[in-house]
């Protein structure tokens, strides 16, 4: 197989039938949705339109469902969207097509939402900080926390699978491992994405956006583990100087 698609579902009855559909019209010969504590109607639905279901009844946790799809999977590219979000063929082949140009890591570019928060949304700063500290100041937001994205085979089996319940932490060890990662093409998941009950804020910061602030912190606790206190950036040695010159004369 060459391509694989693997979509997560809760409660998507309304649109999981129209995303298999558009991910057929793409070319991708193997799908599979994973049902995260999905209702029986969904599931029914993706059988019928022809994709193979790995059943959970029970929440499996955010994420999660992309890495069991991923090890289940067989292609040599796989693509990652989401079940409540119908993409249009057009829109997903530039990813496929990506990868089979030789990026590693085809993603989401969604650089042009910069300019139109203000100030810069929480989670788009931690992305930018995050590509920022792997000298990849040229991704700016654009990371694999956002659908869609393509990833190849050898770079799951080299990060590791597990890593995808992190995004954050998957596409930095891509960088740290020397695959090539690149946004390709641009989908407003922003304004397309189904507002539920996590996005809203209560107290201080939502739900959803407090586990994505986490992942990337997780992500950013494992670089400093690999590198340095500092992260490689050089230190201040003027600064280092002058207090030791300080102490030296009290």
């Amino acid at each position: 197989v060459k391509y694989s698609a693997v979509i997560p579902v809760g409660e998507e009855k309304e649109t999981i039938a129209n995303v298999i559909q558009e991910v057929k019209k793409a070319g991708v010969e193997e799908i599979i949705v994973v049902a995260n504590g999905a209702d029986e109607v969904t599931v029914k639905r993706a059988i019928e339109a022809g994709a193979t279901v790995l059943h959970y009844k029970q929440r499996l946790g955010h994420n999660v469902p992309r890495a069991i799809g991923a090890m289940y999977s067989s292609g040599e590219i796989c693509l990652f969207i989401d079940g409540d979000i119908v993409i249009s063929a057009e829109n997903l082949r530039p990813y496929l097509e990506a990868a089979d140009q030789g990026i590693d890591v085809a993603l989401n570019n969604l650089e042009c939402l910069l300019d139109e928060v203000h100030p810069i949304h929480s989670v788009s700063t931690a992305k930018y900080f995050l590509n920022l500290v792997c000298k990849r100041p040229d991704l700016t937001i654009n990371t694999t926390t956002a659908i869609p994205h393509a990833i190849k085979r050898g770079v799951m089996e080299k990060v590791g699978y597990e890593s995808l319940i992190i995004p954050p932490l998957f596409q930095l060890k891509s960088i740290m491992y020397g695959f090539n990662v690149q946004p390709v093409h641009f989908v407003d998941v922003a304004r397309t994405n189904r507002i539920r009950k996590e996005h809203m804020k209560v107290k201080g910061l939502a739900a959803s956006t407090q586990r994505i602030l986490g992942d990337y912190v997780e992500a950013m606790a494992y670089y400093i583990s690999q590198t340095s206190e500092r992260g490689e950036f050089l230190p201040d040695i003027r600064r280092h100087d002058l207090l030791f010159e300080v102490l030296k004369n009290e």
